[in-house]
């Protein structure tokens, strides 16, 4: 595994631009406070279809406050099953983005329609933005078993997907505490097999409201287990 950017980051926020409590620029300004170098703001994609404020108007505040101390990227978090629900052209919102991150991948039926949700990414991508990051939400790797209790290699088999698809996995703070502090068997073999993966790694604190120093030393502890 590696990092996605060697700065401390912190690439999954929200804002109440979809269900969170701060506006982006007091979400910038807690986040440059407490020494976070590199900030990705990630509102959800359903919140903002055909109401106001827009995707439009989301992208046009995030422009406005780049280029300050701290570097901004412009994310959403969309989910895996409203993807494959949308048409091409429905895809276009992606072009102004740094990245979109995917959640409930692991909730699909099986791994031939979480390659098909990937596929569709991929070839949007093509169309609209080449250089669109694509950032697999908070797996949760419990989810991921018990749906696919039959495949007792679906833990390797997801995060070679990942791969396959260039899809970046996340460490998120909301979801990954225990896996991150290593306190039980299976997840023990969860960090063995992210460990010897190839994939790289963003770091999220999955904020909605409380912007917390803890994503500092979470930042941290995913450093440390990759040996970093």
């Amino acid at each position: 595994m590696k990092l996605l950017f060697a700065k401390i980051m912190d690439l999954h926020n929200h804002t109440i631009f979809s269900d969170g409590d701060m506006s982006i620029k007091e979400l910038l300004e807690k986040a440059q406070k407490i020494g976070v170098e590199i900030i990705g703001i990630s509102d959800h994609y359903e919140y903002m279809v055909g109401i106001n404020p827009s995707i439009s108007d989301y992208i046009q505040q995030l422009n406005k406050l780049n280029g300050g101390p701290i570097v901004i990227l412009k994310g959403m978090e969309i989910k895996a099953d409203t993807v494959i629900r949308l048409s091409l052209n429905e895809m276009a919102f992606i072009k102004d983005l740094d990245y979109i991150i995917v959640e409930r991948l692991e909730n699909m039926r099986d791994v031939n329609t979480i390659k098909r949700v990937l596929e569709y990414i991929s070839e949007a991508r093509q169309l609209y933005n080449k250089q669109l990051m694509v950032i697999a939400a908070h797996t949760r790797f419990d989810a991921l078993l018990i749906r696919h209790a039959h495949n007792r290699h679906i833990i390797e088999d997801y995060l070679n997907i990942l791969n396959i698809y260039n899809v970046v996995f996340e460490f998120n703070m909301a979801y990954h505490t225990n896996i991150i502090y290593n306190s039980i068997a299976i997840e023990k073999s969860i960090v063995s097999a992210l460990v010897y993966s190839n994939l790289t790694v963003s770091i999220g604190s999955d904020t909605h409201g409380i912007y917390s120093k803890q994503i500092i030393n979470f930042n941290k502890k995913v450093r440390d287990l990759l040996k970093l």
